[in-house]
């Protein structure tokens, strides 16, 4: 699934249940849980942004969030296997159609009776959105704006903690965005490195590989993150050089903010030494928004360890106030080696973290403090 974002400068996002207005569009969304066992959950909240374009062509968001598990009106838990959910909302602006949604839920609990983290993953089948009334163009006439059904078939867990979905019958994938970033006339190809080892060269090859799968079609290029597709000469600028290719990721993405999105700059620091460019006093990096940085701690070199850090880095939010920003799903090294000295399986480690970051305020560092002492048996 194609994971194209609507720039957040540009959605006018409320929260549902405000006093309904004269102008407002009225819709239903349904969501179905999908019959499958262990599909239902009841890790709230969970967050609903549907995205569309209005009468005058402009692009709208809303937001709706779900804070009880329980319908008020029956006492039904909600999100349960097989189970449909009916939400009325009301859109503020008329729509010509929508373009797609973004749904995401909290996706660690506690068990209250033995004190213990728990994931509470779910599996989501589609989600419907059913106009309520008729769409009124600018120049007069009305449109009959017919249910739309985005299917995701999908599961919400520690790994893809944010679904996606575009509507049924749109093709392939959204108009593509523009192409990145102009190409220079004569670009300034990084040497291969030299070496008498075949080994190294292949490395260094498989390196240059991987930097651009993971680069084409997810980083972007620009402030705007619908900008993930490079232009194949930049693409070659950024990773030619054989370094390790999530550093070099790593690298882009904060330079990318740095330099004030120039692109440019970002690539040329980053493919000549991602680790000396990694270095820029950027969001998670030298000194945390929350307080000046904790002293590092030696990470205890083992598989579960090293899993750890593999599931946290570039996955979990450190902050939740920035939840489309990859910048805050990237951790400082020594943050990441604190909290990855738990003695816990990585997805216990992980539950726990969003859950205390969820109930402490938002306060990263007593989270980590908290979640590293966790051991096998939860406690």
């Amino acid at each position: 699934m194609s994971r194209i974002l609507i720039a957040a400068a540009a959605l006018a996002t409320l929260i549902a249940g405000a006093p309904a207005r004269a102008d407002d569009f009225p819709v239903n969304v349904e969501i179905v849980t999908a019959n499958t066992t262990g599909a239902g959950t009841d890790a709230v909240p969970i967050s609903l942004t549907i995205s569309y374009i209005n009468a005058a062509g402009e692009e709208n968001g809303y937001l709706l969030q779900i804070d009880e598990d329980r319908d008020p009106q029956t006492g039904a838990n909600r999100f349960e296997q097989g189970s449909t959910d009916v939400f009325r909302v009301d859109l503020p602006s008329e729509v010509d159609h929508f373009t797609q949604i973004e749904l995401s839920t909290n996706i660690a609990s506690m068990d209250h009776v033995s004190q213990t983290f728990t994931m509470a993953p779910w599996t989501v089948a589609s989600v419907t959105i059913t106009p309520l009334r008729n769409s009124r163009l600018p120049d007069g006439e009305i449109l009959a704006i017919q249910p739309t059904v985005f299917t995701i078939n999908a599961q919400i867990d520690a790994n893809l903690p944010t679904l996606i979905a575009y509507p049924d019958g749109s093709g392939a994938a959204p108009v593509e965005p523009e192409v990145g970033a102009e190409p220079v006339d004569q670009p300034e190809l990084q040497p291969e490195p030299t070496t008498d080892s075949p080994g190294a060269a292949s490395a260094a090859d498989a390196n240059n590989a991987r930097c651009k799968a993971l680069v084409q079609g997810h980083v972007a290029w620009d402030k705007n993150p619908r900008n993930t597709s490079w232009n194949p000469e930049n693409l070659d600028r950024l990773c030619s050089s054989g370094q390790d290719a999530d550093a070099v990721v790593a690298c882009f993405q904060r330079q990318l903010i740095a330099n004030n999105y120039q692109w440019k700059p970002a690539v040329d620091i980053c493919a000549a030494n991602a680790a000396a460019g990694d270095t820029a006093s950027v969001p998670g990096n030298d000194t945390p928004p929350n307080g000046p940085t904790p002293p590092p701690s030696p990470p205890q070199a083992d598989d579960l360890t090293e899993r750890c850090k593999v599931a946290v880095q570039d996955k979990v939010l450190w902050d939740l106030n920035h939840p489309n920003d990859p910048a805050y799903r990237h951790w400082q090294d020594s943050n990441l080696n604190r909290l990855c000295q738990s003695r816990a399986e990585p997805r216990d480690t992980i539950a726990c973290f969003n859950e205390m970051l969820a109930g402490n305020g938002n306060q990263w560092s007593p989270a980590i403090d908290t979640c590293s002492r966790l051991h096998a048996n939860g406690g």
